[in-house]
């Protein structure tokens, strides 16, 4: 069967997509966990508090993810230095750029609790919502704050290790934790046998707690060195080299990070001022939309890792080809989950939420959302090669340019002066990301990435 077709798409595409598969597989199993665990708590916190706290939690998650994604992105170094160092064979080089990227990450956790702490109160109370949706997002972000630490020790090693094109280890903890939050969630928001009834505060303790667990799992598998990266505590001694090779790589993609979450901010504020109803549908398909990079994340960090290995290897060839290759996969996985998206609205919906108006309103979104994920899916793919090659520059050009220059401009037009409502979002969305990914595709095939040096 192999044989029959390797001949049919040739032998070294063959081989390529092989790779590919083994790098992204584990990924996406990965990404369908987290998917659900996000999903999970929509759905619970929509059963028990209806659109009101889906609006909550939704809040306070753009306080939290913004934060982390915008330090969490220096780790665009690690995967590029970690995966050029493998794929020439310099091994201690590998670790030291984990170990360096471990204690960036620990210091820079440390730092956003504490600041957290003192003022997440006053940043979700600049979301112009009702009251009793602020203080159902203060219940939560109070305690998931704290989780920030774990997420960016999570991040660090799972980068390192997916670098070395070790995707499994970050499968199998992350998904045991991510199954272990939605087991904490239902206890805990429901108050099931000799657990409390905690509400959205229970959501945040399990997300909190389980996140905890995934960087302690993480810690001792890398520390114990059965793994493709194996840790010393000499690799923690700080070296401001290694450290300045992290940040020159990864701090156009913070910089990248800081713009794409503040347009989501800035959406968030366009959206909620038409009411719970609309903020809870652009979230809820927000979720739903995210079923569908599931394949397209896998085979990202595919791409990133492979078009690091390669040009470590000096073979800019294979390079090239496995970031084609690998866009052409995810495109296709994303045209196939839109034709479910657009098939099966309603039953998506009805996940969520009980009330038949809310169910209603966002089966057009949930449709204009199906006809973009093919090209969503070669933007992540395209980005992610050139992130690999540490061609992060270019990204973060193009990527603040669709948030900016496109995306927040275009949503506030459709919102505010028709009456397309949150669907407008999404209509705006369509143009932006097929602009967008044509531009990934020319510059990925101009090869002027090949030269960069990490």
């Amino acid at each position: 069967m192999e044989y029959r077709i390797g001949r049919f798409i040739g032998e070294d595409r063959f081989v390529i997509l092989k790779k590919i598969l083994n790098l992204a597989i584990p990924s996406m199993i990965e990404m369908l966990l987290t998917t659900l665990v996000g999903v999970a708590d929509t759905i619970m916190i929509g059963k028990h508090l209806e659109a009101a706290g889906i609006s909550a939690m939704s809040l306070a998650n753009q306080i939290i993810f913004p934060i982390i994604f915008i330090f969490s992105a220096f780790n665009a170094g690690t995967t590029a230095i970690v995966a050029r160092h493998i794929g020439a064979k310099e091994y201690d080089d590998a670790n030291e750029g984990a170990g360096q990227a471990l204690i960036l990450n620990t210091l820079l956790g440390i730092g956003l609790v504490t600041f957290m702490v003192i003022f997440h109160q006053n940043f979700i109370r600049l979301f112009p919502a009702k009251d009793s949706v602020i203080n159902l997002g203060i219940d939560y972000l109070r305690i998931v704050l704290y989780s920030q630490l774990f997420m960016l020790i999570t991040f660090s090693i799972s980068s390192a290790l997916r670098g070395a094109g070790d995707t499994k280890t970050p499968m199998y903890v992350n998904g045991a934790v991510n199954l272990l939050n939605i087991l904490g969630n239902w206890l805990l928001i429901y108050g099931i046998w000799i657990f409390p009834r905690m509400g959205i505060a229970g959501a945040a303790l399990s997300t909190t707690i389980s996140r905890a667990l995934g960087a302690i799992f993480l810690l001792l598998i890398t520390f114990k060195g059965n793994k493709k990266i194996k840790l010393k505590l000499q690799n923690l001694r700080l070296k401001i080299d290694m450290v300045k090779r992290i940040c020159k790589i990864g701090w156009s993609a913070a910089v990248e990070q800081f713009f794409m979450q503040t347009s989501f901010i800035a959406l968030n504020f366009i959206v909620v001022t038409l009411g719970e109803v609309s903020h809870a549908i652009l979230n809820m398909v927000i979720r739903i939309e995210s079923i569908s990079f599931m394949p397209a994340f896998g085979i990202t960090i595919a791409a990133s890792t492979l078009v690091g290995q390669s040009l470590g290897a000096k073979d800019e060839e294979m390079a090239v080809k496995s970031g084609n290759l690998s866009a052409l996969l995810g495109g296709l996985m994303g045209l196939s989950l839109g034709v479910l998206f657009l098939l099966f609205p309603k039953q998506l919906m009805t996940l969520f939420v009980n009330d038949i108006n809310t169910i209603n309103a966002g089966i057009l979104p949930i449709r204009l959302a199906a006809m973009q994920q093919w090209a969503i899916a070669l933007m992540l793919i395209y980005s992610g090669a050139l992130r690999g090659a540490g061609d992060t520059k270019v990204v973060m050009y193009i990527s603040i340019f669709r948030v900016w220059g496109m995306a927040v401009p275009l949503a506030y037009l459709f919102v505010k002066f028709t009456s397309l409502g949150v669907a407008g979002v999404f209509i705006a969305s369509n143009i932006v990301f097929f602009i967008v990914a044509i531009l990934f595709y020319y510059r990925f095939n101009s090869r002027k990435w090949i030269n960069i040096k990490v």
